[in-house]
């Protein structure tokens, strides 16, 4: 967890959030998700936020509280 600090790891994952909250539930959300994702391809996390973006549309911002309070 250190090292993803060091890294930026943690800035990258907050504005894809921050990002990202601004398209759920919306039909364009996917494309944004894409765009981001094709950036940072490697990143599970990355992968992980978007995921929730389409498992729990609008809800997702609970999952996303709980990444940045760990973070």
């Amino acid at each position: 967890m250190r090292q993803d600090k060091i890294s930026g790891a943690r800035e990258i994952e907050n504005k894809f959030i921050r990002r990202i909250r601004k398209f759920l539930g919306k039909k364009n959300i996917l494309d944004e998700c894409l765009s981001f994702l094709s950036l940072y391809p490697s990143m599970g996390s990355i992968w992980n936020i978007a995921n929730f973006s389409f498992i729990y549309g609008e809800d997702a911002i609970k999952k996303f509280e709980l990444i940045e309070k760990a973070n």
